[in-house]
C-alpha cells in the first residue's frame, strides 16, 4: 500500500475569517469566523486564518496529529481461513501400539481358541 500522504494535501489556515468577529463575544470562541479562538490560531490583517502550532484547516478547528493505528494489515495464509489436517502424535503412537498388541496377541489367542495346548512334560 502506498498511502503515504492524503488523497489531498491538507490546508493549515489561509480559511476566510473576520477580525470583528474577534471582539464579538457570542459564547462561540471556535467558530470559523473566529479561527478557532484564541488557543488555535488568530485573523490576520489580511482576513485568512493563521493557525497556532498543533492546529490544522482552513479555520484552525482540527488537531494536528496522525493516527498511529494499522488499518490494513499485511495479507497471511491465516485469512483464508483454511483449517488443514491436524496430525496428533499421541493417536498415532497409540494406534501403532494398538496394531503391535493385536500382532502379537493374534496367533496366542488363535492357538488357544483351536484347542491348541502344549504337550505334557510326560507327552513328550
Amino acid at each position: 500500500i502506498d498511502d503515504v500522504r492524503p488523497l489531498q494535501d491538507i490546508q493549515v489556515g489561509r480559511g476566510v475569517c473576520s477580525l470583528d468577529a474577534k471582539n464579538e463575544d457570542d459564547g462561540d470562541d471556535q467558530s470559523k469566523s473566529k479561527c478557532g479562538g484564541t488557543t488555535r490560531g488568530f485573523c490576520t490583517n489580511g482576513n485568512v486564518c493563521e493557525c497556532k502550532p498543533g492546529w490544522t484547516g482552513p479555520h484552525c478547528l482540527s488537531p494536528d496529529g496522525h493516527d498511529p493505528i494499522i488499518y490494513e494489515r499485511e495479507s497471511s495464509f491465516d485469512d483464508l481461513e483454511f483449517t488443514g489436517p491436524q496430525f496428533r502424535l499421541h493417536g498415532i503412537w497409540t494406534s501403532l501400539g494398538i496394531i503391535l498388541l493385536s500382532l502379537i496377541l493374534t496367533p496366542t489367542l488363535r492357538k488357544r481358541m483351536d484347542g491348541w495346548r502344549p504337550l505334557q512334560e510326560d507327552q513328550r
